[in-house]
């Protein structure tokens, strides 16, 4: 478990932009409206006296209608795509068929298992219409993803169908305009919502830290500004994207990737989210553990992937969540437990001794741990447990406790919305 690479993401991440070609017009409905967290729980329009503004009441009213109207019956799942000859990356073995998916974005694509998600979603679905990557920093990621040997070089179509959007995950604020920036790039390249949002970016046993909204770092970076780019992308997500045809995908799904650090913390009835919104003085901080810390933002991943996937289905969008446990990686989410020379060639494939040395310490490559990722992001509806927590490839796994206790869960969802409700206030 203390493994030096134990993993889920790859890094921080984020980027600028790579023009595409402009669709028809998003419905005003796929914008998100201020305040970020517009999803959950509509606040109700007060008069002076305390009382509820009808005008305002109904006015508030008309404009659900149509979502209202959209997710009493969600539609049939779309059938499965054939698996294109072409893919050969490791994490398209074995798959029989995927779902339609015309639109993805991704968190922290510039290295690790994130770049190698977007190489294996590119041959899975070489016509994809617009793939968002959000990366911390955006030259790194074009060098990986679409320079001369990049992972998209191959198929320009979809190379000029890449925006790179730059985020830094330490802060909400950051975190929900880059979601707002992926929904406008959606608007612009293909005119539709979304089909996938894959949470890959993550920080691991970094030392310690508060970020400029008062969280520690981990639990900021790997939970938090997912959550809140969550929220600000879900009508999106409940619209889905559309082919070129106009034919729909259907609802759109979620993927966060989490990691068995999560065991570290579920001995745990309920996360201590409120407590790490303090001063660098008072507990938690005190007693600052890297691997605990770590361990409750994983933790924190799978319980809002559960909670998402409970609330969605409880409106009937449609719209899925999951998180996984890609292995022990070998990628440069351990930056921080490595030394600078070392952890710095951490983020591509390793090749030749280095190879070698990866599968004698029983790491998986990169490839190799995208491979619980994309199998999440493509199956079909039939084959996803909704909410569950996957490890190795398609193993439903029941490890983590928690995410058995709906009560917990809904409560941890809520306590995240009003952390977030207090950054945005």
């Amino acid at each position: 478990m203390a493994a030096a690479f134990l993993p889920t993401a790859t890094g921080l991440f984020c980027g600028s932009r790579v023009t595409g070609t402009v669709g028809a017009p998003c419905p005003s409905a796929l914008r998100p409206a201020p305040p970020p967290s517009l999803a959950f729980f509509p606040r109700r329009a007060a008069t002076a006296n305390g009382g509820v503004d009808a005008a305002a009441a109904a006015a508030a009213a008309a404009r659900r209608a149509p979502l209202r109207a959209s997710v009493a019956a969600p539609p049939p799942p779309a059938p499965l795509l054939p698996v294109p000859a072409a893919a050969t990356h490791r994490a398209t073995r074995g798959l029989r068929g995927v779902r339609p998916i015309h639109t993805a974005l991704i968190t922290g694509a510039s290295g690790g298992i994130g770049a190698e998600t977007v190489a294996a979603l590119g041959q899975l679905y070489p016509d994809l219409r617009c793939l968002v990557v959000a990366v911390r920093d955006t030259e790194k990621a074009r060098a990986r993803l679409l320079g001369s040997d990049g992972e998209l070089a191959a198929n320009p179509r979809l190379a000029a169908a890449t925006v790179l959007v730059q985020v830094e995950l330490e802060s909400v604020a950051s975190a929900v305009a880059a979601a707002e920036e992926a929904v406008a790039a959606l608007d612009r390249v293909a005119g539709c919502g979304l089909d996938l949002f894959v949470a890959n970016a993550g920080v691991m046993a970094c030392p310690q830290a508060v970020t400029e909204d008062g969280f520690e770092k981990q639990m900021a970076i790997n939970h938090l500004s997912h959550a809140a780019m969550t929220r600000t992308l879900l009508p999106a997500l409940r619209a889905g994207g559309t082919s070129a045809d106009g034919t729909a995908a259907g609802p759109g799904r979620a993927v966060f990737v989490s990691s068995t650090a999560a065991l570290i913390a579920s001995r745990y009835t309920a996360l201590p989210l409120p407590n790490v919104r303090t001063a660098p003085t008072a507990a938690p901080f005190t007693s600052y553990k890297r691997w605990v810390q770590y361990g409750e933002s994983k933790l924190a991943n799978a319980v809002w992937a559960a909670g998402l996937a409970a609330r969605e289905a409880a409106a009937a969008t449609g719209v899925t969540a999951v998180s996984v446990h890609p292995g022990v990686v070998a990628t440069e989410l351990g930056r921080y437990l490595l030394p600078g020379w070392l952890a710095g060639r951490m983020g591509t494939p390793p090749a030749g001794l280095a190879a070698r040395a990866v599968k004698v310490a029983g790491l998986k490559t990169p490839p190799e741990g995208a491979v619980t990722s994309v199998r999440a992001a493509v199956a079909g509806a039939d084959a996803l447990d909704n909410g569950a927590y996957y490890i190795d490839g398609n193993v439903k796994s029941g490890m983590l406790k928690m995410l058995g206790d709906p009560a917990a869960v809904g409560a941890f969802y809520d306590e995240t919305l009003a952390a977030l409700d207090a950054v945005s206030a």
